[in-house]
């Protein structure tokens, strides 16, 4: 399943040629700042020919049995006509590339603005997409100004604070560990269904090395600070969880977390949001954790002391 984000804002372009150039693609004022990375608009100038549009970059498509495939790319007209026609592959009225369409291709006999935006999934900045627009045909094409590299990536400044990306993994009565990817909750997956044991899976290396988890146990004991990647509870014991917490290690580090969890119990009670270390818990007696959601952001490093 795909999360997806709202709102887009694009920035301007560098690059320039006598068959394309790239515009200030459009911006949505309402869009959270945390969606923003995930996507980015441009605005392309086209003049009159055929074009082909492929990816600059060999891409690491993620295939999903729900939503579409991320990274993508959608190309459409900016203007509300048919003065641009966009194919695929097989000679089809397309506007995606992604998963298996590698190659839009585009034909206009006017001058025409192109909306080209990028969906660069949950982790933007392992997401560095170009797009390579050639000219096949139409006035003034030669070797040097053919082809056109639209950046997709966004140029503005980092955004703080930042969107850890994340995968849970729980291990649910009757169904064992589950992994959930690009979800808002883990678990959830019916009444009764609780969790008895999870795991937090950051895929940055450095992430993984700051955070840590406990959980309340069925009994009223509580395990350990567990790292990153182990497992927090227990298997098979038809014990439930009855909460748990999340947190940045005290060891220094130049690095800087704020920890933010919620948590879905039997009774139907959500519990939190609760931040950095704080117990997740319902406020009914013995009631069962069925769903975590889990929101780790990095913030900007403290600054470095001075002395003298």
């Amino acid at each position: 399943m795909i999360s997806r984000s709202r709102g887009a804002r694009g920035t301007a372009g560098p690059a320039t040629t006598a068959a394309a150039t790239i515009a200030t693609g459009p911006q949505s004022p309402a869009a959270p700042e945390s969606a923003a990375s995930h996507y980015c608009a441009r605005l392309v100038k086209l003049d009159p020919g055929f074009y082909t549009l492929t990816l600059a970059d060999p891409t690491p498509w993620r295939e999903q049995l729900v939503g579409f495939a991320v990274p993508a790319v959608h190309v459409i007209s900016a203007a509300e006509d048919d003065t641009l026609e966009i194919t695929n592959e097989l000679g089809q009225a397309d506007a995606w590339i992604g998963g298996r369409n590698k190659t839009l291709f585009a034909k206009s006999t006017v001058p025409v603005t192109a909306l080209v935006t990028a969906y660069r999934g949950r982790d933007p900045d392992q997401t560095q997409l170009k797009l390579q627009i050639a000219r096949l045909s139409g006035d003034g094409v030669d070797a040097d100004g053919a082809i056109v590299t639209v950046d997709l990536a966004d140029s503005s400044a980092v955004r703080w604070p930042r969107l850890v990306n994340l995968d849970v993994i729980a291990h649910i009565r009757g169904h064992g560990d589950v992994r959930f990817i690009d979800v808002d909750w883990a678990g959830r997956a019916g009444t009764g269904l609780w969790i008895e044991a999870f795991a937090l899976m950051p895929r940055d290396p450095a992430v993984i090395q700051a955070i840590e988890y406990k959980g309340l146990l069925g009994d009223g004991s509580e395990t350990p600070w567990t790292p990153c990647g182990a497992l927090c509870g227990t298997r098979g014991r038809g014990t439930s969880l009855l909460g748990f917490a999340i947190r940045q290690k005290a060891s220094p580090s130049d690095m800087r977390f704020d920890c933010e969890y919620s948590g879905y119990f039997r009774s139907a009670v959500t519990a939190g949001p609760v931040r950095n270390g704080a117990p997740c818990r319902s406020t009914a007696e013995n009631d069962p954790l069925e769903g975590i959601q889990v929101r780790i952001n990095q913030r900007p490093a403290r600054a470095a002391s001075s002395s003298g």
